[in-house]
């Protein structure tokens, strides 16, 4: 009679059966989107501009983003992503002219003012080789720069890293989709 008791009040457990998880409500799109903050373009100093002499190139950190300004020998200034296509050779290693910038694995030309590639994609041995074939032709990205004092800046998107990351995190250590399941 004990036996029956755990049956009559729907009590049955399996020792093999495993309780589902609980999930957390998921995020709808719209709560995805409010989350992400807006664009927002500032002026930030990268540099001084001591630091900065014609027919060099400098790099500066700031806001999650790394910006190559170069200086031509005439003295014009331009400012550019310091990773550049295919490669992702940093600026500082490459070769410049009066009007573009020469990445130095796969020898391709890219203008300083639109970051359009001039010429060939890949043009050297190694471009065509290996390059030229895995990745497709790439734009440069172009900053708009300036002197003001004695800082070198550029126009940024202060909250560009935060919208990349609203993408992957919603929390400290905790990867998208582990709140809420989807991961699973």
């Amino acid at each position: 009679m004990l036996s029956l008791l755990p049956v009559v009040a729907g009590l049955v457990v399996s020792p093999n059966v495993v309780a589902p998880r609980a999930m957390a409500p998921m995020r709808s799109v719209e709560a995805q989107m409010k989350a992400r903050p807006s664009d927002k373009f500032v002026w930030v100093t990268f540099a001084k501009t001591s630091d900065l002499k014609p027919g060099e190139i400098i790099s500066g950190f700031n806001y999650g983003q790394e910006l190559a300004f170069i200086c031509t020998p005439s003295g014009s200034l331009y400012a550019v992503a310091n990773k550049l296509p295919p490669t992702s050779q940093p600026a500082t290693l490459c070769s410049i002219t009066e009007t573009e910038i020469v990445e130095p694995i796969g020898g391709t030309a890219f203008s300083l003012k639109t970051g359009k590639v001039k010429g060939d994609w890949c043009p050297s041995f190694l471009g065509k080789l290996i390059f030229g074939r895995l990745v497709p032709p790439q734009d440069l990205v172009v900053f708009k720069c300036r002197k003001q004092g004695s800082s070198v800046q550029a126009l940024i998107n202060v909250n560009l890293k935060a919208q990349f990351e609203s993408n992957y995190w919603r929390g400290v250590l905790d990867s998208q989709g582990k709140v809420d399941g989807g991961y699973y």
